[in-house]
């Protein structure tokens, strides 16, 4: 919540690319190559429609399950179904 609203899905996503950018460039010893190639499976992969699934997870777990192109395995709170319904 900011300023007592909510905060809309598309700045959730601007910011949490922004974070997932930020970890990868830091933490990670990943060439600029791969670390766009995971970007790419990012905008690709997380949408405003599932973008609160994933803003939980610590960024380790997410980053390895994006580049792995498993990122329903790093989902934290999704609708029964979620995991079954897709590729995961």
């Amino acid at each position: 919540m900011t300023n007592g609203t909510p905060i809309k899905e598309t700045d959730l996503i601007r910011e949490h690319r922004k974070f997932i950018k930020s970890y990868m460039k830091e933490q990670t010893e990943w060439k600029f190559k791969t670390r766009n190639r995971v970007l790419k499976i990012y905008d690709a992969k997380i949408s405003k429609d599932n973008i609160r699934y994933y803003i939980n997870q610590k960024a380790r777990v997410f980053v390895l399950c994006l580049a792995a192109d498993k990122i329903k395995k790093a989902a934290k709170y999704f609708p029964k179904g979620y995991l079954d319904t897709a590729k995961a």
